[in-house]
């Protein structure tokens, strides 16, 4: 059945009529179902995200229908689902090209042409604006509409920064027409008033990918500021024994951040600071603890210098953490209080640099399917700087 289908193949095709449906179920495509894009309704809709988010829709080569159908699958979005599309060859549609093609053709054509709802509606519409401005400015609010559907405050982040590029706008432009349609409908079911509702990000600007660099060096240099500084100490952390049950256990400073810095594979934008991670990690490993001595007499010059600048300078703890009550002491309970922040902040701010460059690598990316992958991987980015965010739970 097209239940089990979809749900085994975790998508749902949407072709105009039940002719349709038959070619494709005898060519071997059954998670199909007949449902034009202005018929559907929400009940519908919510039937197939019982089965799967994924909707795919396949429109004949003459497209008559097309801009008709945009409105009813803006109400997929609306439901937080993923919105594909298929355009068939002038002439074709989905009955003819399952009759005149191979079954392994039919699939090979649906999956090598299936393009982003949102991508393809703005590539179809911008062919007829022209040089026209007002028609520009009716279509971006077209498109601005469309990704206003969408509940998923990251996806609607990284479509806005899509759409940007290709229909040659401000990023911010687009956000802040987003969020007056957001706060609209958001008023319309509340009784909060508009101006009080904050709802996309700002975006990135040149002086803030600045700050996130800057950051980054900060905290990479933090990092290996109390690695070297107080590798040696040992300190008390929480672990699992073989009975499943926590126990309190020592370990060394040096042990518990390289452990923690390599389970998440980072690696320092620094290579210095690179090069003395790799020696700790190595020393660790042969069961050996690197002692002061052996960084301020290391044969890299660049490593020496750093030893000797970090312990005959006066070095304090983040400015900020004495209004937190973290003093600059090494007893065992701050000093795990500053090396658990340093650790978060210094990841929280190279997850912020990479969320960045994925940016950029959307904006450029003409490639449909590297681009489905850089946006899943700024979504995956999100999620993970969202979850250390609330790991950390202060300002740093």
């Amino acid at each position: 059945t097209a239940k089990k289908a979809i749900t085994q193949e975790d998508t749902c095709y949407l072709v105009e009529g039940y002719t349709d449906v038959i070619s494709l179920y005898q060519a071997g495509v059954e998670n199909v179902v007949a449902s034009s894009g202005t018929s559907l309704t929400e009940g519908q809709i919510r039937l197939i995200k019982r089965f799967t988010e994924n909707v795919t829709i396949l429109y004949d080569g003459d497209a008559a229908g097309l801009k008709a159908s945009f409105r009813g699958i803006d109400m997929i979005l609306k439901e937080g689902m993923n919105v594909r599309v298929v355009l068939f060859p002038q002439g074709e549609d989905p009955d003819s090209y399952a009759k005149n093609h191979t079954s392994e053709e039919l699939k090979t054509y649906i999956t090598t042409n299936a393009q982003d709802f949102i991508r393809f509606k703005t590539s179809v519409l911008i062919k007829e604006v022209g040089d026209d401005p007002i028609k520009k400015a009716e279509l971006i609010k077209d498109i601005v509409n469309s990704i206003s559907n969408i509940p998923d405050q990251i996806k609607r982040s990284v479509y806005t920064k899509e759409c940007s590029s290709l229909l040659e706008i401000s990023e911010q432009a687009l956000i802040n027409e987003t969020n007056k349609i957001l706060r609209k409908n958001f008023s319309n079911h509340t009784n909060q008033p508009i101006s009080e509702i904050e709802i996309d990000y700002e975006v990135e600007n040149q002086e803030k990918k600045e700050n996130v660099v800057d950051e980054l060096m900060h905290w990479e240099r933090e990092t290996i500021r109390l690695l070297i500084t107080f590798g040696e100490e040992m300190i008390k952390v929480d672990a699992i024994d073989e009975n499943e049950e926590t126990v309190s256990k020592e370990i060394s400073v040096a042990f518990y951040m390289i452990s923690s810095i390599n389970s998440d594979n980072i690696k320092f934008e620094n290579a210095t600071y690179q090069k003395i991670a790799d020696f700790y990690t190595e020393k660790i490993n042969n069961e050996e603890m690197p002692t002061h001595q052996h960084f301020i007499n290391h044969s890299d010059s660049d490593i020496s210098q750093l030893a000797i600048n970090i312990f005959t300078n006066q070095y304090e703890l983040s400015p900020n953490w004495e209004k937190h009550k973290i003093y600059p002491i090494t007893e065992d309970k701050q000093l795990k209080k500053a090396i658990f922040n340093t650790l978060f902040a210094f990841k929280k701010s190279k997850l912020r640099r990479l969320i960045i460059e994925n940016q950029e690598k959307i904006k450029n990316e003409s490639s449909q399917e590297i681009l489905n992958q850089l946006i899943q991987e700024q979504i995956n980015l999100k999620k993970i700087d969202q979850q250390l965010a609330t790991k950390l739970g202060r300002v740093v």
